[in-house]
């Protein structure tokens, strides 16, 4: 006579195989299924060229036009907005591009201030226009902005500064303006 645990030691072998075996079924592992007869043909389809992938910017025409309506439309005729694509090429072997992928929007904005010393000013003027920005509905632009550039034109010098949509709605929300809205722009 066999021993209780003989018995039930075999009796856990079979049953660790038939676990395995469920498990390998339902991960479609153990297929018991007559071999294929028909051998598939292959076909021919063009092989597209390979390419090298640039960092590029494309101009938004379209989107450049929207945004300057809704400008427009507020009555914010003193700042000047463009749009562009930002992502990448894809360079063919002879140096023509094949395909453009945007990743994001770039966004440019650019006033004509009397001073580019009061930040209080500089604040004021720039806030409506930011606001419009920040407020956009979804579908005004084809990707979310990368970055927003703005170009300050003084009398006799420029400024520049680039801020990102995360510091715009933040300075915004903040409920700030003048000086501590402009700073709120400028400290990144």
């Amino acid at each position: 006579m066999k021993s209780p645990n003989f018995i039930f030691l075999r009796f856990k072998i079979i049953a660790a195989i038939i676990i395995c075996l469920i498990f390998l079924n339902a991960c479609d592992y153990v297929r018991f299924k007559p071999a294929s007869t028909s051998v598939p043909t292959p076909t021919s389809s063009p092989i597209p060229e390979q390419c090298a992938w640039v960092w590029a910017s494309k101009s938004l025409p379209e989107v450049t036009s929207n945004l300057l309506n809704i400008f427009n439309n507020s009555e914010i005729s003193d700042i000047e907005i463009h749009a562009s694509g930002f992502g990448e090429n894809c360079i063919n072997s002879d140096g023509s591009v094949q395909s453009f992928g945007m990743m994001c929007v770039d966004l440019s904005l650019k006033a004509n201030v009397t001073s580019l010393d009061d930040p209080a000013y500089l604040g004021n003027i720039l806030r409506p226009a930011l606001v419009i920005l920040k407020n956009l509905p979804p579908d005004t632009l084809p990707r979310t902005v990368c970055q927003i550039t703005i170009h300050l034109v003084g009398r006799e010098n420029d400024k520049w500064f680039s801020t990102s949509m995360e510091i715009l709605a933040h300075a915004i929300d903040s409920g700030s303006t003048g000086v501590e809205f402009f700073k709120s722009l400028t400290s990144n």
